[in-house]
């Protein structure tokens, strides 16, 4: 990347990085994905269910809340669009769709229409941007 300008000067918005800890107790990367993580929504259920079932450890020690992750999500994908740009597009990989549906009804703005869920095949380059197919013909994405 180095000499590639990127808008924002932000190279990587989102990391999902796997840790494991192997047989001898060491922390190991198992996987890192520069994308939306894909098991983001449930960590989301996870942590609604752990507050639900454990309060105790939430009072007893100090745990970083995640409500705002979807929100802060929107907010860094729209950061990037240009002034005036266009929605926000989320890829749905067919083995992650209901993570997909149940991340995009806790984004603010997604829900409301501003935001589409699209698939590789709806996706096409022209003149070094990103369109979109629809019903309506190409729109142009600026945030993917």
């Amino acid at each position: 990347m180095q000499g590639v300008d990127v808008p924002g000067g932000i190279y990587a918005h989102i990391a999902g990085i796997d840790i494991i800890r192997d047989a001898a107790g060491e922390f190991c990367v198992l996987e890192d994905n520069l994308r939306v993580p894909s098991g983001v929504s449930y960590m989301l259920e996870n942590r609604k269910m752990m507050m639900r079932l454990f309060p105790e450890l939430f009072s007893e020690y100090r745990i970083a809340p995640i409500e705002r992750y979807p929100e802060v999500l929107l907010e860094n994908l729209r950061s990037v669009a240009p002034t005036g740009g266009r929605r926000p597009h989320r890829g749905a990989a067919h083995r992650r769709r209901p993570q997909q549906r149940l991340l995009r009804a806790r984004l603010p703005g997604a829900a409301d229409g501003r935001s589409e869920l699209v698939e590789g095949q709806d996706l096409f380059v022209r003149d070094e941007a990103v369109y979109m197919r629809t019903t309506q013909g190409a729109q142009r994405v600026d945030v993917i």
